[in-house]
């Protein structure tokens, strides 16, 4: 039989005839199984997972629509007695976003969520109307925000990080600028140092080298 390197990675899930076959079966267990000597074996006890890249626009619609249209009718008092209404709906969409993420998330998927994320701070941000200066206030000063990129950013490996493009630092960049204009997100340069200084590290290899892992699922 073949040998095969068992650390390199598989780009396709097996055949459904090699399933719960290890290393460690003999020559005529494989022939049993109507598989050839030099049929390669799959990990034991691994199965590759198909990387997929999730985009969050609907959440940032939702913020846009909460903010700027569900209550834009009403009179400023009655949008001033909505406006805590309005603020648990913001923060909501911006949990949704925060429970997306997990270690294994693709890298495109934890810089969708960073974007996004600036894009509903650059709404809450210019908010119009008694509803979006009081939005403003209370998700503005708040650290909620910010402290899910700074999660996000934990979850995101250094070589993660560096695939981050010129145009993804520069809307990061543009959104800094925006959001102290109005002083609100303070910490948010936390979330650039963060990237930023992954990028600059010279020690790191570059996220190149190991997209073909994400191209095709990483293994467990």
């Amino acid at each position: 039989m073949a040998s095969t390197d068992s650390s390199k990675r598989q780009r396709i899930d097996p055949p459904a005839q090699y399933h719960n076959i290890g290393y460690t079966h003999g020559a005529s267990q494989i022939e049993s199984q109507g598989l050839s000597h030099s049929a390669p074996m799959p990990h034991a006890g691994r199965t590759l997972k198909p990387a997929h890249v999730y985009e969050f626009d609907a959440n940032v619609e939702q913020v846009d629509y909460i903010i700027n249209e569900k209550w834009d009718k009403l009179s400023d008092a009655r949008q001033y007695n909505k406006a805590w209404d309005a603020t648990e709906l913001v923060n909501k969409e911006i949990h949704k976003i925060a429970q997306s993420i997990t270690e294994q998330s693709h890298h495109e998927t934890k810089i969708n969520a960073l974007l996004s994320l600036c894009e509903i701070g650059a709404i809450v941000a210019i908010g119009g109307d008694r509803l979006g200066a009081e939005v403003r206030k209370h998700v503005g000063y708040d650290d909620v925000l910010v402290n899910v990129m700074l999660d996000i950013t934990d979850l995101t490996t250094v070589n993660e990080k560096r695939a981050v493009t010129t145009d993804d630092m520069q809307a990061l960049e543009e959104f800094d600028k925006e959001r102290k204009g109005y002083c609100v997100f303070d910490n948010f340069e936390e979330v650039l140092d963060n990237i930023k200084k992954a990028m600059m590290d010279p020690s790191v290899a570059t996220y190149d080298q190991y997209d073909d892992d994400d191209e095709y699922g990483d293994i467990d």
